[in-house]
């Protein structure tokens, strides 16, 4: 049987661990039998294995955010040549707006670039 080590939080912290003869049982205090798929980094709880879904954070947003602005903020020099400038802006302000009311999602769905 394999195991995997958790913490008191109930994450798998540990690599994958098989008992061995001869030890001390108190080694094995935080160690749970994986049944069925689990990994370093998943959640044990209610003698169930489930992976951890982790939320983008607003400061990830905006790091992610802050990149896709400076790469279009061409777009939006009086001297930009092409007649979908509107959109150009639009879609700029609405990476602007993104993290107003933001609530932390696993994947964030950001606006689409103008063709």
């Amino acid at each position: 049987m394999d195991y995997l080590e958790i913490d008191d939080n109930g994450i798998a912290i540990g690599g994958i661990y098989q008992k061995m003869e001869g030890v001390d049982p108190s080694e094995y205090e935080n160690w749970v039998e994986i049944k069925g798929k689990a990994q370093v980094g998943w959640s044990y709880t209610d003698g169930v294995w489930s992976e951890v879904v982790k939320n983008v954070t607003v400061d990830e947003i905006r790091v992610v955010r802050n990149t896709l602005l400076t790469e279009s903020d061409w777009r939006d020099l009086p001297s930009y040549p092409d007649s979908d400038q509107e959109a150009w802006r639009t879609y700029r302000q609405e990476l602007r707006d993104i993290t107003d009311g933001y609530v932390p999602v696993p994947e964030p769905v950001y606006p689409t670039k103008p063709n």
